[in-house]
């Protein structure tokens, strides 16, 4: 017998089942809820505010219309089936179900016109032909609503420039324009050493469709594995191909795309699910430098 091929064959198969097995749930909160708003941001974290001029929400064509110099929000992103939150809500239970809901992923930029995200987001050329790539879907002010989006925030999907991965959960998208007076996110250098010690992580996206998020003290859990690497960060569905940020460094980390479930379900409604830190299964992202194929399209 080829012991080589067996190992390797071994090794294949062990990925595939912790990737099925981490793409069937979602996220969570652990501990305090550390979830603010782009209006929330401090004067002294510019970095941060820079930052979100990168993140992109990934939302449906249906869901806007081109009238003008502008798109204008025809409907928002509701299932019908969705359970409301329990009586009575927490704070952020009230925020969620006040808030508009628009967008499917999370999607930021790497290098002029060309974005970076989750593929399970995309898993079809044709599906990212159907979305639009939203820029600073975020709260400049606690009530603002989105009625409108000019449209030199609004971008399509070219196609997609990377192969679909046997295990890594990653797709490299390039926009039919590119967007002005945006910089890409800095990626970890591709022969830097892995990600280790105790950074300062946080994650920044669109959780449940809902405008920017940012989950601030996001900590390390475990970086043992040659392409993840597990955190606890509050973030949901919606978030997935959100950058994992290294706010020490000042450059991405990973690329979400797996968590716990974002849910507790009883008979007529739901909960969010919280965890003590340390428990539940922890958060996963792509260690960036796993991903070559990046490195040809950043500045």
């Amino acid at each position: 017998m080829n012991i080589g091929f067996f190992t390797t064959v071994t090794l294949f198969l062990t990925l595939m089942g912790f990737i099925k097995t981490s793409l069937s749930r979602e996220h969570i909160i652990y501990g305090k809820n550390n979830l603010i708003d782009y209006y929330q941001i401090k004067d002294t974290l510019p970095e941060i505010k820079e930052w979100s001029r990168s993140i992109s929400a990934m939302v449906s064509k249906e869901a806007l219309q081109k009238v003008g110099p502008s798109y204008i929000v025809k409907k928002s992103n509701h299932d019908p089936d969705e359970l409301p939150f329990c009586q009575p809500m927490t704070s952020l239970e009230k925020d969620f179900s006040l808030r508009q809901k628009l967008s499917e992923c999370t999607a930021f930029l790497i290098g002029p016109g060309i974005l970076a995200t989750a593929r399970h987001c995309v898993e079809e050329e044709s599906l990212c032909q159907e979305n639009l790539w939203v820029f600073d879907f975020k709260l400049e002010k606690k009530d603002q609503a989105f009625k409108t989006f000019p449209e030199n925030n609004v971008f399509e999907c070219e196609r997609i420039l990377s192969e679909e991965h046997s295990i890594l959960d990653y797709a490299i998208i390039k926009l039919k324009t590119v967007p002005l007076k945006r910089k890409p996110m800095k990626i970890r250098p591709f022969k830097a050493e892995d990600i280790s010690g105790h950074p300062n992580l946080l994650v920044m996206g669109h959780p449940l469709g809902h405008p920017l998020k940012i989950s601030l003290q996001s900590t390390l859990r475990k970086s043992s594995h040659p392409l993840f690497f597990e955190f606890e960060s509050d973030t949901f569905k919606g978030n997935s191909g959100s950058p994992v940020i290294n706010f020490d460094r000042g450059f991405v980390e990973g690329i979400l795309f797996s968590g716990e479930r974002d849910f507790i379900y009883k008979d007529h409604c739901k909960k969010i699910k919280y965890c003590d830190p340390g428990s539940c299964r922890g958060e996963r992202a792509i260690k960036i430098n796993q991903i070559p194929q990046i490195y040809q399209w950043i500045q």
